[in-house]
């Protein structure tokens, strides 16, 4: 064991240091031979430590501390180090860091589980993955996205760990103000499935008057820029303004992530990019994604916008046309991340980089490598036999070596994942008629990347926020900062029903 100096020596208090451990030991679930063990402490030593006859180095009291879940300044002060020591930071508090501390504890996990992501979030954490170490994760699926960040914060519970996956806009109001006490640990994915919905009678009528009918309505709006999208919107407007007096087109959607993205101020065409005016946009929400395209499905309002569920389900089941998307307007995308209560960033980081490697380490298992480098690969319908699909690429792609059963391996995991969903999500109650099987094979097979970013590591999810800079680096300094306070503008009418 290291030595101490003369003036930590001078400090120590022996008996103090054994009074402390002891009353630790005996509000824990260990034994002190477990104690020991867990800390990588001789049992021997430890036995002597509690009889107040021997100390400890900092970097054994440090662990010990950690695997008891006490502060390293409780153990750190009888043994005679400073409070600027006791708080110095030190490599040892990593090296030596374990899930252990956090024996006996529970973590509440709260997401929205009506979307494709964070319902993989929210099942991956329903399978218990701390249990063997004595940390049991309370699902919380009862919210709507909105919501999220309320239930996280140590608003309602002080003190208590607590996780949610929702995206960066959880701080803000529609003013510059926060509205709950939340911190960010890290992003994990990046949203860009957002999309403004319109009916197609509504798109044909629109192209008949502007004689263009021979168009293919579900392709029009595709192409980048912003002059018919304008028109459409505002062909809309003057359609609703015959039945209203407040001249407003109305948009149904799920709450103010979508209406932050989508609405903005007319100020702001200098972007170029299609967006919504908040002046003259009447904006009816419902908390539940689902409730809100049925609404829209019953006739309310020219436009809709929801999660990426609720949008394949208007195009491919309803024939709904995407008027603005990612396709025409890149700035349509947000950041999803790890979001936590500020209690959780204070005491519980490794529990924080735990969480955070298992859901890289998912994603990882769900992605097909063997089939980037290839070209016109045909679809995979969730129903279709994946080893005819796998021997059909081998026959017609260059697929060598261990390519085709590692191939298999991946599509298998990646349809025993979208059941296990699946399975989690009717347990718990949520309507799956718009999450399926399907939607799980687009967003890592046929479409990855399209509608959202799901990267297996740190390191692609930069590598994406670098495409997106591409994207938009057409974009001179002034425009950028314009985008930027874009998502910052006041709001047209809004009806909460």
């Amino acid at each position: 064991m290291p030595r101490k100096n003369s003036q930590v020596s001078a400090r120590e208090n022996r008996a103090e240091l054994a009074s402390v451990i002891r009353h630790a030991i005996d509000e824990s679930v260990f034994d002190v031979a477990t104690v020991a063990d867990r800390a990588n402490i001789n049992r021997t030593h430890l036995y002597h430590v509690l009889k107040g006859e021997k100390s400890l180095s900092k970097g054994r009291l440090i662990t010990l501390a950690q695997v008891l879940g006490r502060p390293p300044s409780e153990f750190l002060a009888p043994a005679g180090y400073s409070d600027l020591e006791a708080e110095a930071f030190s490599l040892s508090t990593l090296a030596l860091a374990s899930l252990a501390q956090f024996r006996g504890k529970k973590l509440r996990v709260v997401t929205d589980p009506r979307f494709a992501d964070s319902a993989l979030f929210l099942w991956m954490m329903s399978t218990q993955p701390f249990r063997t170490e004595g940390i049991e994760c309370e699902i919380v699926w009862d919210t709507y996205w909105r919501d999220v960040p309320e239930k996280v914060s140590d608003e309602l519970d002080p003190g208590t760990y607590s996780i949610g996956f929702c995206n960066r806009r959880s701080k803000k109001a529609q003013v510059e103000s926060e509205l709950f006490n939340i911190a960010y640990w890290t992003d994990l994915c990046i949203y860009r499935g957002y999309a403004l919905l319109a009916r197609a009678e509504d798109v044909r009528e629109f192209m008949h008057e502007r004689g263009i009918a021979h168009l293919d309505p579900q392709t029009y709006f595709r192409e980048p820029g912003v002059t018919h999208v304008s028109d459409f919107i505002e062909h809309c407007r003057v359609a609703e303004g015959k039945q209203r007096d407040d001249k407003c087109v109305t948009l149904v959607t799920m709450g103010p992530d979508t209406r932050w993205r989508l609405c903005i101020s007319r100020d702001l065409e200098v972007l170029k990019h299609p967006f919504l005016d908040t002046k003259n946009t009447r904006v009816i929400t419902r908390g539940d994604a689902n409730a809100a395209l049925k609404l829209f499905q019953e006739g309310t309002g020219s436009f809709f916008a929801g999660g990426l569920p609720q949008r394949l389900a208007g195009v491919r089941e309803y024939g709904y046309i995407e008027v603005i998307s990612y396709d025409n307007n890149p700035f349509l995308f947000s950041i999803n991340s790890l979001i936590c209560s500020e209690t959780t960033l204070q005491d519980a980081k490794i529990l924080l980089g735990a969480v955070e490697a298992l859901w890289f380490q998912t994603l990882r298992r769900l992605y097909a490598e063997e089939l980037q480098k290839l070209t016109n690969v045909p679809r995979l319908m969730a129903d279709a036999d994946i080893k005819v699909w796998v021997d059909s690429l081998t026959d017609t792609h260059d697929l060598t070596g261990n390519q085709p059963d590692n191939l298999k391996k991946t599509l298998h995991v990646i349809k025993s994942v979208a059941r296990s969903v699946l399975e989690f999500l009717k347990d718990i109650n949520i309507n799956t008629d718009h999450i399926n099987e399907q939607i799980y094979f687009d967003m890592f097979i046929n479409d990855r990347d399209k509608y959202e970013i799901l990267p297996g590591s740190p390191k692609e999810l930069l590598d994406a926020y670098m495409k997106i800079i591409r994207d938009i680096a057409e974009l001179d300094s002034p425009q950028l900062r314009l985008a930027m306070a874009a998502t910052e503008t006041s709001y047209g009418p809004t009806f909460e029903e």
